[in-house]
This record gives structure tokens, C-alpha cells and sequence, in this order.
């Protein structure tokens, strides 16, 4: 009897385990299976969450696409060049215009010419060849290589970048290239400059695209100090590109054209690598005082990739005219930063270089050379009288810059007063004698880009 309640005193406690463990085990199960449901839950809260959010940044993304993509139609309506060259058939200064055509051509000089008085149209005319070889004469609508007249490109592509506080025209150098000799001590204004002591030791070119032509040039960039404080050296602009590429994290090419060529609707100006597969390009020449065709140049695609950001744009006359009056006119900067831009740091000594040009009395001239292309500008400060030659053909001693200073003058004297010298050699010709030499303007695709 004993023996039995004992059993069965046993098999209960054990029956009490198996069905307390069976409910620990239902309970763990369940809270198991709750928690996992809170998890799939508020899995599910946050992949509707995540959907929402990109669903909220798409929108808002889109929005304000839409409303730059409406600012910019509206500006760009309002943003209207001054003169329309398609319409513009008709001199307004006849005289003018036939001395100014006779003087160039007196001269044997090849290239295309407008020249404005108080925003009238006084010449828009080409005289030769842009094929001599196919008898391809020139035309208002031919191309021709910016050269050394893009760093004014670059100089407002960087002001740009201070506009929108990504940069300040006392930025130390340093902070993009610390490689740089004496890059703490050097400013984007120094670039601007060419205040710097930055110079370009001899390369061998094989780069074509932009990251890579920087990557050849900066390895060779060397500093020396400017005893006379201002110096020309195109490396200077070289570097400004590779920080608009850093800043900007779009290329060179990418940005100027967004900032500067379509809004201002420059529908005749690009990068040399359009104008490689045009069929009818313009060529240069190098030039003698009888033949302005004397030896065709020869350019290689290396050469024109390693003037980045200092002369691998082409353009037009009156695209160029256009991009000076907007300039000028604001629509690329506001007016005080373009001032900012024109106008360099007073220092001990006198120079009158800032921002791609010479800063003259009430004007200002830039100019180019490369590769047998040589464009000249000089306009007033306000942009509403001057002269835009671009040549297609060059010789040493004989730029055309010296006489289109002769007719800027001409254009902006008034009738009843005589003529005061202009002397179009100030500074631009303080290069040694020796870099002018024939030697340095073979045909070949190595030249050194001048200004």
C-alpha cells in the first residue's frame, strides 16, 4: 500500500515537471514568436519608413530640379546678349569699317574681325584662308583656338566658386596641393595673378584626359621668388583647374561649360575635343611678312589637353564679344565680385594683370598665341565699343595685337579729338627676347602657349 502511493506520489511530481516544463516551453515559444513578430514588425515600419524617406527626397529632389531648371529658363530669357549678330548685317560706321578692313589686309593678316562703337555693329568680316591648302576661305562663322584668353574662362569659373562660399580669394594653395613648393604661403588671388613664383619645368606630354594632364603637370610645378613680383606663367592657371575639379567634383570642362558657355548660350564655343572631329576646322599657320600661310602647324591631341584651364577652348569673334559683354553685364557674377576678380591686390610694385587680362585706363586688352592662333581684345570696362581679331596665322615680330591697339584707338576717339598714343606693348612684351624666337614657333604639335 505504501510501496503504491509512493509510485504514485512519484509519477504525479513527474507529471507536474513534464506539464511545468511544458508550459515554460509554451511560454519561451510564444515569447519567442512575439518577439519575432514585433521584429518583422518594426522591419517593416522601417522599410515603409525608408521607402517614405527616398520617396520624400525624390520629390524633394525633383522639386528643386524643377525650380533651377525654372530659374534657369527665366534667366536665361532675361539673359539676352546685347547684340545679336545673326541680325546684325548693316555697319552703322561705314568709313570705319572699310579702314578698318583695309588696315588689316594692308597688314596680310588672316583672320575674322567685329568691332562695335556704343553697341552699334561697325565690322563683323573675315579676311583669307581657314584652309589655305583646300582654298577654304574664312567666314563670320569659323572657330578659332581661345588660347591664352580662357584664363579669363577660369579666373570666372573660380569666382563662381566664391560666390557660392566653397572658396575665398585667400584660400591658401595648400589646402588642395600641400606638395606644392611654398603652397602655404600662396592664395587663389596669387594664382589669379600670377603672383605666385609657381613655373612649369619641361615635360613629356602623353596625357589626354584632365586628371591625368594634371597628374603629369603638378609632378614638375617648381617655385622661384619674383624679384620684380609678377611674372607670367601659365601654371598658374593649370592649378585653378585642378582646384575647380576638387571643389566643384565635376570636370573642368563640365563646370565651365554649365557656368559660363550655356548660360551665356555660346553656341559656337566648346573644348578641342569637338573640334578634333569637325572636317572643316580652322587651321593656323605659321606666317612670313609675304605669306601668311607660310607652314601649316601641326597640333597634337596631347598638346591641346595639356593647356587645361589656359587654352584648349575654341570659339568664335562674336561668341567671344558675347561672353565679355556678359561678363561685364553681370550674368555670370554680380558686378562687385567681377570688380573683386578685375581687381588685383596693391603691392610695392606695378603690375596690370588680373583675371585673364591687362587693366588699362577706361579698358582692357586680352591676348593670345597658340599654335599659330592668335586672338587679340581690347574693349572699354563697360563693354560697349572695341574690337575682337582672331587670327589664324602668327609670326614673332609681327602680332597683330600691336595694330589692333592702333584701331581700338580709332574706334573710341572722338571725331573732334586727335589720337593719343596707345602703347600696345606695355608689359605684354616682357618676355625675354629669346622666347620669341623662330625656334620656339616651329610647326609642331610641342609649342608653348604665349600671351
Amino acid at each position: 500500500m505504501t510501496r503504491r502511493y509512493r509510485n504514485n506520489s512519484r509519477r504525479k511530481k513527474s507529471s507536474f515537471k513534464a506539464i511545468l516544463f511544458n508550459k515554460w516551453a509554451l511560454l519561451g515559444t510564444l515569447f519567442v514568436l512575439v518577439i519575432s513578430l514585433a521584429l518583422y514588425a518594426a522591419q517593416l515600419t522601417n522599410k515603409t519608413l525608408d521607402k517614405q524617406r527616398q520617396e520624400a527626397l525624390a520629390t524633394k529632389t525633383n522639386k528643386e530640379k524643377q525650380d533651377r531648371d525654372s530659374a534657369l529658363k527665366i534667366y536665361e530669357k532675361n539673359m539676352k546678349p546685347r547684340l545679336d549678330f545673326s541680325k546684325l548685317k548693316k555697319s552703322e560706321y561705314p568709313e570705319l569699317k572699310k579702314e578698318i578692313l583695309n588696315a588689316l589686309r594692308e597688314e596680310n593678316y588672316s583672320g575674322s574681325v567685329i568691332a562695335i562703337k556704343n553697341d552699334k555693329l561697325i565690322v563683323n568680316s573675315s579676311i583669307g584662308y581657314s584652309d589655305k591648302e583646300a582654298d577654304k576661305k574664312l567666314t563670320d562663322n569659323s572657330e578659332y583656338m581661345l588660347a591664352s584668353i580662357q584664363k579669363s574662362f577660369t579666373a570666372a569659373a573660380t569666382m563662381r566658386l566664391v560666390e557660392d562660399n566653397k572658396l575665398t580669394l585667400y584660400t591658401p594653395l595648400s589646402q588642395f596641393y600641400p606638395e606644392i613648393p611654398n603652397s602655404d604661403y600662396i592664395t587663389i588671388r596669387n594664382l589669379l595673378d600670377m603672383t605666385s613664383g609657381l613655373f612649369l619645368a619641361d615635360y613629356d606630354k602623353s596625357a589626354i584626359n584632365e586628371e591625368d594632364v594634371l597628374n603629369e603637370i603638378l609632378p614638375n610645378v617648381y617655385y622661384q621668388p619674383l624679384y620684380n613680383g609678377w611674372e607670367y606663367s601659365t601654371v598658374n592657371y593649370n592649378i585653378l583647374a585642378g582646384i575647380i575639379r576638387k571643389i566643384s567634383g565635376k570636370s573642368y570642362k563640365d563646370f565651365v561649360t554649365e557656368e559660363i558657355i550655356t548660360p551665356l548660350r555660346l553656341k559656337n564655343t566648346d573644348f578641342y575635343d569637338k573640334l578634333l572631329k569637325k572636317e572643316n576646322k580652322t587651321k593656323s599657320y605659321k606666317s612670313s611678312l609675304e605669306d601668311p600661310y607660310s607652314v601649316p602647324y601641326t597640333i597634337s591631341e596631347t598638346k591641346y589637353a595639356s593647356e587645361i584651364g589656359t587654352g584648349n577652348i575654341y570659339t568664335t569673334p562674336s561668341d567671344l564679344l558675347t561672353y565679355f559683354q556678359g561678363l561685364i553685364d553681370g550674368h555670370i557674377l554680380r558686378k562687385n565680385n567681377l570688380e573683386s576678380l578685375m581687381t588685383h591686390d596693391l603691392m610695392y610694385f606695378n603690375y596690370t594683370y588680373a583675371s585673364g587680362v591687362y587693366n588699362r585706363e577706361g579698358h582692357f586688352l586680352a591676348h593670345g598665341i597658340f599654335m599659330g592662333f592668335e586672338p587679340t581684345v581690347l574693349l572699354t570696362n563697360d563693354g560697349s565699343s572695341g574690337i575682337v581679331f582672331m587670327g589664324n596665322s602668327y609670326k614673332d615680330d609681327h602680332m597683330n595685337k600691336d595694330l589692333i591697339t592702333e584701331l581700338f584707338e580709332k574706334i573710341t576717339t572722338p571725331d573732334q579729338e586727335q589720337s593719343t598714343t596707345v602703347d600696345p606693348n606695355q608689359q605684354i612684351n616682357d618676355l625675354p627676347n629669346d622666347q620669341y624666337t623662330d625656334d620656339n614657333y616651329q610647326a609642331t604639335g610641342d609649342e608653348q602657349v604665349y600671351y
